[in-house]
């Protein structure tokens, strides 16, 4: 009986250290177009219960030696994306590192305007004749890393180019140059290109109304672009942009986004632009405190006031200089005294 004991307890033994198997779990095969001269290749996608390909998650790809017509390598934990799940096109082939030897990648990032696409990068090692995944890309200026995105590879140079396309958010996009430093990536140029919503900046003054419609709130996102394309130092610039702050002070839509972020409204940004280069003109400064007080009347925050009484007394200081003290309007003392009242 001893025996048969003995067996019981290593079949127990056996059982629990067996992998996982999930019941029903099942692939669908998709092969690729594109192959090597030695390798053919199959995606596989993870199917549901029912036999439906979810598209959004972990699947394989088998690497085919055509000549003998067997598996030669599978690579598990490919995330696939729906962007690449439903094509026999999702593999890529060209030799990516300038090695001679033709490597692949595959989708693994697609935003949802599809304008900027990462991939996995699998390159052939000749030693042993297998593919491994290099993660390509660059360390940026906050320390993080980056995947290299749209990348292109021009074999004849050996570069790299990289156009991240920020049109949609930005109305910018950054073009980069690469070169191969050892088993990373080198930035050798860099490039940003800005698409102004208007041909003219005085256009501005005419309808803001698409920009709004576009972008909300997310000033920084359209300014960036405006003040690169029409530089704010240029002094007959700076009279439109002083104009489109005082427009844009006196639309109470611009604290209904976010009462607790009214601070970061457009007119203040738009007149603290001009101020970096034009900190003497006396006109900016009084329009500032105008600025800041239709925020008070529009948020009654009385805190704004005090920012308010710096903009005016910068205005009194600069007026006063020029020995133009008599000219300065009454409401400006009448709104500092308003301010006095309240604190």
């Amino acid at each position: 009986m001893k025996p048969i004991i003995d067996k019981i307890k290593y079949s127990a033994f056996v059982l629990l250290f067996l992998p996982t198997i999930t019941l029903g779990q099942r692939y669908d095969t998709i092969p690729q177009c594109a192959s090597t001269g030695k390798y053919r290749f199959d995606l596989l996608l993870l199917c549901d219960s029912d036999g439906n390909i979810d598209y959004d998650n972990f699947g394989k790809i088998n690497i085919i030696d055509k000549k003998k017509n067997y598996i030669h390598q599978t690579i598990d934990s490919v995330f696939i994306i729906t962007a690449v799940g439903t094509t026999d096109n999702a593999i890529e082939i060209r030799d990516y590192n300038f090695d001679g030897y033709p490597d692949f990648r595959i989708v693994s990032f697609a935003d949802m305007h599809g304008d900027n696409i990462d991939h996995d990068y699998y390159f052939y090692n000749p030693s042993t004749h297998k593919f491994s995944l290099i993660s390509i890309g660059y360390r940026n200026t906050d320390g993080y890393w980056s995947n290299l995105t749209n990348g292109r590879f021009d074999p004849n140079n050996k570069k790299i180019y990289e156009n991240i396309d920020y049109k949609a958010y930005s109305l910018s996009e950054v073009h980069n140059e690469y070169k191969w430093n050892g088993d990373s990536i080198e930035l050798i140029k860099t490039d940003t290109i800005y698409f102004p919503p208007v041909k003219k900046l005085c256009c501005l003054l005419i309808d803001t109304t698409h920009i709004e419609e576009m972008y909300g709130q997310r000033f920084d996102d359209p300014w960036s672009a405006i003040f690169h394309s029409f530089p704010i130092k240029k002094k007959e610039n700076a009279a439109i942009y002083l104009k489109l702050a005082l427009n844009y002070s006196q639309n109470s839509s611009i604290y209904e986004y976010d009462p607790y972020y009214a601070d970061e409204n457009i007119s203040e940004f738009i007149i603290q632009q001009i101020i970096k280069f034009f900190p003497k003109n006396k006109k900016v400064w009084v329009a500032y405190g105008d600025i800041l007080y239709h925020k008070y009347l529009l948020t009654k925050d009385k805190y704004v006031l005090l920012d308010m009484e710096d903009a005016y007394q910068r205005y009194i200081e600069l007026m006063t200089k020029r020995g133009k003290k008599r000219k300065i309007p009454p409401y400006i003392y009448n709104r500092i005294k308003e301010r006095e009242i309240l604190f």
